[in-house]
């Protein structure tokens, strides 16, 4: 009996290492993912961006092989088949730009490929082996820290790099950008409010408000766009289930709109009065922004049709990124997701790409509504805003499926943990 129990012990014991190990190996990668502006303290941007993604790329190697080694899963087959196309077409569009004599795509071409590998490393975490459900709880983490960082920015605190002041100052918090910060703090906030409607978690309810509300407090029209879109697309999913949760969805969120309007069209001078009105300026193609986006729009799609239309021929040219990695080279912007990358890899490029994107949406299971609708406003931003190069943003999307699949694994261990001792003697036999 002493060898049994010596034998189950060392193996809890491993399981718990293992555990710890990814947790770690976890924390290292949102580190990685959320903190460029503060390596921006240290170097330049370029070779933060670099640090980056190669920090990001070396830990979801790490996590991967720890959890289930080398074994391929249905989910990796399904991946493999919808990369391969892009990967095929994004070569050929590099190649025919490189032929051109722009010898920078290979910058832009790997940082898409990229986000196919990060969905096959996290494809991995579907293992009940292994369990990596605190996911979530890491995230949360970082959601605080990214949040005090930038109060503490608005406060009149240290200022991180890629700040700007647009009527009050936009902080970057550790991102490394104004623009990238609300985006992710959308996110976090929808997959906070997703567990705390999973395990009633008041705690997980407040972080997710309070997430919700810096986008507001940064004045993001983006941040603002994807929270607000996605408790439309819940509502609507409720609604088409039977359940009365879409009806209370609409109530709040016709009341949310109507104060917005509201403060917005009043021309006053509170923070709320001015938040409310950058809201409301998004639907307004005369607005700040706004013109030169629609202007931007239109030239990209010009610029797509003077190419060979199928794989395109600019590689890497419309694309911030490259800018950031290559000095000297001044880029074009198209201020869209689907526009730059139709000008960058094509037509084939672009239904590739977003084919293998919209096939996630399907990997987060059916009960996590608030992520999934979370996942398709965050797409939809994409539309009309060059977000799919915000490596933070765009990285949090690829892993939707597993944060999905971590709070399955969570739940279940939630629920066992709820079954009390008078529960269970009901089914013990009488003795």
């Amino acid at each position: 009996m002493s060898l049994v129990s010596s034998i189950v012990s060392g193996r809890v014991a491993i399981r718990n290492s293992k555990e710890a190990a990814i947790d770690l190996l976890l924390f290292l990668f949102f580190a990685g993912l959320f903190c460029r502006g503060a390596a921006e303290l240290f170097v330049s941007r370029g070779i933060a961006l670099m640090l980056q993604f190669t920090l990001v790329m070396c830990v979801a190697a790490l996590t991967s092989m720890l959890n289930r080694g080398y074994q391929f899963t249905p989910r990796h087959r399904i991946l493999l088949w919808l990369l391969a196309p892009f990967a095929m077409v994004s070569a050929a569009s590099c190649f025919l730009t490189e032929q051109l004599g722009f010898d920078y795509g290979a910058f832009y071409l790997a940082f898409n490929l990229s986000l196919g590998v990060l969905a096959l490393a996290f494809a991995r975490l579907t293992s009940g082996r292994l369990p990596v459900a605190n996911l979530h709880q890491i995230l949360l983490w970082w959601g605080w820290a990214l949040f005090l960082v930038g109060l503490q920015d608005q406060l009149g605190g240290m200022r991180m790099p890629g700040y700007s002041f647009s009527g009050i100052m936009r902080p970057a918090s550790l991102t490394g950008s104004y623009l990238h910060y609300p985006l992710v703090m959308a996110l976090i906030s929808l997959i906070c409010f997703e567990w705390a409607v999973q395990a009633r978690s008041l705690f997980y309810a407040l972080s997710s408000c309070l997430f919700a509300l810096s986008t507001v407090l940064v004045f993001s029209r983006s941040g603002v766009f994807i929270i607000g879109f996605a408790i439309l697309c819940a509502m609507v999913i409720q609604v088409l289930r039977g359940r009365r949760a879409g009806l209370y969805w609409a109530m709040a969120l016709g009341t949310v709109v109507v104060l917005t309007v509201g403060l917005g069209m009043s021309g006053g001078n509170s923070i709320a009065a001015r938040a409310a009105g950058r809201i409301v300026s998004a639907v307004d193609s005369g607005s700040a922004g706004n013109s030169g986006r629609i202007v931007a729009w239109w030239q990209g799609i010009d610029l797509w049709s003077n190419t060979n239309l199928l794989v395109g021929e600019h590689t890497g040219k419309v694309t911030n990124m490259t800018g950031k990695l290559v000095e000297g080279h001044a880029l074009t912007i198209v201020e869209s997701g689907p526009i730059q990358q139709l000008v960058n890899f094509g037509l084939l490029g672009l239904l590739t790409f977003y084919g293998f994107l919209i096939s996630l949406y399907f990997m987060i299971r059916p009960e996590h509504v608030y992520l999934r609708s979370a996942y398709i406003a965050a797409l939809v931003q994409t539309s009309f805003y060059q977000s799919i190069e915000a490596i933070p943003y765009i990285t949090l999307l690829v892993l939707f499926p597993a944060l999905s699949d971590a709070f399955d694994i969570k739940m279940r261990g939630h629920i066992k943990k709820r079954v009390t001792f008078s529960e269970a003697s009901r089914y013990a036999p009488n003795i």
